[in-house]
């Protein structure tokens, strides 16, 4: 009995890896992802606590007869410039990583496409 070798074998298994590579890829985007969301949120907390802080402060000045209205609005501008900024930057990065992602399955589907092309003797 001869057991004949496919010729494509080695060649269909190369591809295979590249493609689970890929995938790993996209995981990998996908917790990147997560990780950036969550420091992101962590981040807006502690700005909004840190804006409350200031409230309170200015709060307490008010009641011992200190006049910080001015300066009350300027931190309120303040703060929701970085909010504004913060929002167009995670918007950019959510494009990025989706963008990243589609890249990612195009290349798969590029891989699967030429490994499917491949002769079966």
């Amino acid at each position: 009995m001869v057991v004949k070798k496919d010729k494509s074998q080695e060649a269909r298994a190369e591809y295979q890896a590249k493609i689970k590579r890929k995938e790993i890829d996209i995981e990998s985007f996908q917790q990147q992802q997560k990780s950036f969301e969550q420091s992101t949120n962590g981040f807006n907390a502690t700005l909004n606590s840190a804006y409350g802080s200031l409230r309170e402060i200015h709060d307490s000045e008010r009641r011992w007869g200190v006049n910080a209205d001015k300066q009350v609005e300027a931190d309120a501008r303040k703060a929701s410039e970085v909010a504004r900024l913060v929002r167009e930057q995670n918007e950019q990065i959510s494009q990025y990583f989706k963008q990243a992602k589609k890249q990612t399955l195009n290349e798969i589907d590029q891989l699967e496409k030429a490994r499917q092309a491949l002769p079966w003797d």
